[in-house]
């Protein structure tokens, strides 16, 4: 079984098993939960996230933020510098 990665495991001790689309959206830079909803329903957000059952809103685990996170990162959609405030890519 393989490890999981040291962001996973901050996530996880920080927020729990389970991430709110608003803390979702917070970590992934979205401006707010809506925002990463939408993107969802557009198909930009290949993040797998789930409804439960009695709650309201969608629901991520850790371990697939910190996947996605990795993916973005090694395909170099994500941009370590920023400039003004916006992303350079």
């Amino acid at each position: 079984m393989p490890q999981p990665s040291e962001v996973e495991l901050r996530l996880l001790e920080q927020y729990g098993g389970l991430l709110d689309s608003a803390t979702t959206a917070r970590l992934l830079g979205y401006p707010s939960a809506d925002a990463l909803t939408k993107a969802r329903r557009r198909g930009h957000l290949t993040l797998p996230m789930m409804r439960i059952a009695h709650r309201r809103g969608w629901w991520a685990t850790p371990k697939d933020v910190a996947k996605y996170l990795a993916r973005l990162s090694l395909t170099g959609l994500v941009s370590k510098e920023k400039k003004g405030g916006r992303h350079v890519r």
